[in-house]
C-alpha cells in the first residue's frame, strides 16, 4: 500500500486439502446439527467466526453434543461444485484440548469428499496457533496468505 493508506485489518491463511484426512479420534461422535444451536457456541468460542446461524451460504452444520450441550461445530459453506469449503469451526473454551476440532473438521471434510468433492477448503486467522496444528495434523496445506480489513487514508 502507498504510505498515505493503511489498513486496519487481519491477516488470514487460504488452506486445502486434496484427499480424505486420516481417521480422528472422536470422529464418531459427529453428527448432524440444527443450527439453533450453533449461535451460543459461538458466542463463546468464535465470534468472529465467518458464518452464523441463518446464513443462506451455509449448506450444514455438524457438530459434537455432550448431554444436550455443543461442544464443537463446523459449517459446510461449499458454493462451487468439486470444492467443499469448510467454516466457523469452533469448540467451546470448556472443551479444548479433546480432539474435538480435529473430529469435527475430519468428519466434515470425509462428508464433502463423499458428495464428490475433489478438494477441501478452510480460511483460518493467520495468528491462529492452535488451528493451524490441528489442520496441518489432518494434511491441509497453504496455497495464499490474504489480508482483510478496512483501508484508511492517513493524513
Amino acid at each position: 500500500l502507498p504510505a498515505s493508506v493503511a489498513m486496519d485489518g487481519i491477516d488470514w491463511d487460504f488452506r486445502w486439502l486434496g484427499e480424505p484426512p486420516p481417521a480422528q479420534p472422536g470422529e464418531d461422535r459427529v453428527q448432524l446439527i440444527d443450527q439453533a444451536q450453533v449461535g451460543p457456541l459461538l458466542d463463546a468460542a468464535s465470534p468472529t467466526a465467518s458464518a452464523r446461524p441463518g446464513d443462506p451460504a451455509v449448506r450444514r452444520w455438524v457438530g459434537v453434543l455432550d448431554g444436550g450441550e455443543l461442544l464443537a461445530c463446523a459449517a459446510d459453506t461449499s458454493a462451487v461444485t468439486g470444492v467443499g469449503h469448510l467454516s466457523s469451526i469452533a469448540v467451546h473454551p470448556g472443551a479444548r484440548g479433546r480432539g474435538l476440532a480435529s473430529a469435527v473438521t475430519a468428519r466434515l471434510a470425509r462428508l464433502l469428499f463423499a458428495d464428490g468433492c475433489d478438494v477441501v477448503t478452510l480460511g483460518m486467522y493467520a495468528d491462529n496457533a492452535g488451528g493451524r496444528a490441528v489442520y496441518d495434523r489432518l494434511g491441509f496445506a497453504d496455497d495464499h496468505r490474504f489480508s482483510s480489513g478496512l483501508l484508511q487514508i492517513r493524513r
